[in-house]
């Protein structure tokens, strides 16, 4: 997310609880890295000053959202001095849009043989290339039966590894012809057992997959057992990608 803009029209003082009462207001913002339903503590932005007196205000604020998934905004205030008090608060608030939400998958992953091959799994129908930069998924890793997959997500273009995971991608000029899958990211995931929460970060595509180069591009999952011996791997994935734009 890119720069956001508020602007709030205060009456703070209005209706005073009693002599020297006074409230303090500001824009909040509260982040979540994966579950929307376990989101972190909401907090005021950083940029500008507390609003104490009658008027319009306006703030821009640019959060760091490399690690998070999701925000909503929100409003902060607390009391400054008398035992309460009371304000008529209007807030707007704006938004630079730079990512694409792709629609939510779900994966289920239980091998058969003994090997540490590597599945691809598609996130994305073929998309363009046009503007994108970089991606980034949230993912939720259930009945995980045990501490071995390896989990990466790729591109088309590459590969992904007891259980292993990543994003894969892949980029092309003819659909008929998408090529291999390419890793994303520098090393496979490996998730402890059971259930997991992951951010994947920021990922870069334009310069893995030579987007510049490329009409078209594809996003995977990539899964692989981290150890050849282990028999009990298996886990169901459910993830929601991103596309983030230049």
């Amino acid at each position: 997310m890119g720069p956001m803009g508020t602007g709030s029209r205060t009456r703070p003082n209005e209706n005073p609880g009693g002599p020297g009462a006074a409230v303090a207001l500001k824009p909040a913002l509260q982040l979540a890295a994966v579950r929307t339903d376990r989101p972190d503590a909401g907090a005021a932005i950083t940029a500008g000053s507390d609003i104490t007196a009658n008027g319009a205000t306006h703030f821009r604020e640019t959060p760091s959202m490399a690690s998070k998934f999701w925000f909503r905004r929100s409003l902060s205030y607390k009391l400054t001095s008398g035992s309460f008090a009371s304000c008529e608060v209007q807030l707007s608030t704006a938004f630079k849009q730079c990512a694409q939400l792709l629609p939510p998958v779900e994966v289920v992953f239980n091998p058969l043989n003994s090997t540490v091959d590597i599945s691809c799994f598609p996130l994305s129908r073929v998309l363009t290339s046009n503007s994108a930069d970089k991606t980034k998924a949230a993912v939720i890793i259930m009945d995980n039966a045990t501490s071995t997959l390896d989990w990466r997500p790729p591109c088309r273009r590459g590969q992904s590894a007891a259980l292993g995971s990543g994003l894969f991608g892949r980029a092309f000029n003819d659909p008929m012809a998408p090529g291999s899958w390419t890793a994303l990211g520098s090393a496979w995931n490996a998730p402890q057992s059971g259930d997991t929460d992951l951010n994947t970060g920021e990922l870069d595509i334009a310069t893995a997959l030579s987007l510049s180069s490329n009409q078209w591009f594809q996003l995977a999952l990539a899964i692989r057992k981290g150890s050849a011996g282990e028999a009990n791997c298996g886990a169901i994935l459910h993830l929601i990608p991103a596309i983030i734009y230049s």
